[in-house]
């Protein structure tokens, strides 16, 4: 019940992340998180991050609590979107920085 509930949550941020404008100047973005426990969760995580225009990958390694988001070259991405849909997916965001360029 409780990961339905995440899904639904996570469709409507998906909405309104993809609309947001994608600004930014960093190569991805490293975060470090709590609440990785379910795979399903995980999944609509990743597959929502990863439709973000310019986002190239997500990865999410749950016994390190870290999602890493890789962007494409030359692509920026908001963090807030970034941010806004791991909230969304039910996880608690401890750090959030960037990485490359």
């Amino acid at each position: 019940m409780l990961c339905m509930l995440k899904h639904l949550l996570l469709s409507s941020a998906l909405v309104l992340a993809l609309v947001a404008p994608c600004t930014g100047n960093a190569a991805g973005l490293r975060l470090a998180i709590q609440g990785t426990d379910c795979e399903l969760c995980v999944h609509l995580a990743k597959s929502s991050i990863g439709q973000l225009a310019g986002v190239a990958s997500v990865w999410i390694a749950p016994d390190k609590s870290q999602l890493l988001v890789t962007l494409k070259p030359g692509a920026t991405v908001d963090p807030e979107a970034v941010l806004l849909l791991t909230r969304r997916s039910g996880y608690a965001v401890k750090r959030l920085e960037s990485t490359g360029d």
